[in-house]
């Protein structure tokens, strides 16, 4: 969330808790709104990237007849299989309000903070995941690895998507203690 829609959804709870007013809350329409269009969007993108990455995936098989090649083949396809399926789950019933009413769309604006939370947990257990198989392999594989300061990039690399992933369990928890908050006062008819 942007610092201008986090301003917003503070100046919304300042209203509702003022006595005896009833806020604008048009904008809670429209930010749901934006941010449906922009899952769209990245939907559209994660398939492009998916069939691109299997395609990949399959050329490497195919043009390289070895045994490391089909091992890392038949890994990046179950990576991008396993991924894609995770993402499709994970947006299943957040794509919009069941209803037009301001708490349909605070309900549906709480679950996709809950469907982030959750979504940058698997983003760090897969990483997790992945990095130990990856040094398991290469520990018991005769692959020669290069020389140089790719190890110290990896690891920067994995920090960088943990830290990321950690950044957005946290920011996706903020955002929904506020929208809780906001829910609570409509509730109360504030």
């Amino acid at each position: 969330m942007t610092a201008i829609q986090e301003r917003d959804w503070e100046g919304l709870a300042r209203q509702w808790r003022e006595p005896d007013h009833r806020p604008d809350v048009r904008w809670v329409h429209a930010a749901v709104d934006r941010h449906t269009r922009g899952l769209r969007w990245l939907a559209a993108v994660e398939g492009l990237v998916t069939v691109a990455g299997l395609a990949f995936a399959t050329a490497v098989i195919v043009s390289n007849r070895t045994t490391a090649a089909a091992g890392l083949g038949l890994a990046a396809i179950l990576h991008t299989v396993f991924v894609a399926g995770f993402s499709f789950w994970n947006r299943l019933g957040v794509w919009r309000p069941l209803g037009e009413s301001t708490h349909e769309y605070l309900r549906v604006a709480q679950e996709r903070c809950r469907r982030q939370r959750r979504s940058a947990r698997f983003f760090a257990g897969l990483l997790v995941v992945e990095a130990a198989a990856l040094v398991a392999w290469l520990l018991g594989s005769d692959v020669e690895l290069p020389s140089g300061g790719w190890r110290v990039g990896l690891v920067a690399v994995f920090g960088g998507a943990i830290g990321w992933s950690i950044g957005q369990e946290w920011a996706a928890k903020r955002r929904l203690l506020q929208l809780a908050g906001i829910a609570a006062g409509l509730a109360r008819g504030q």
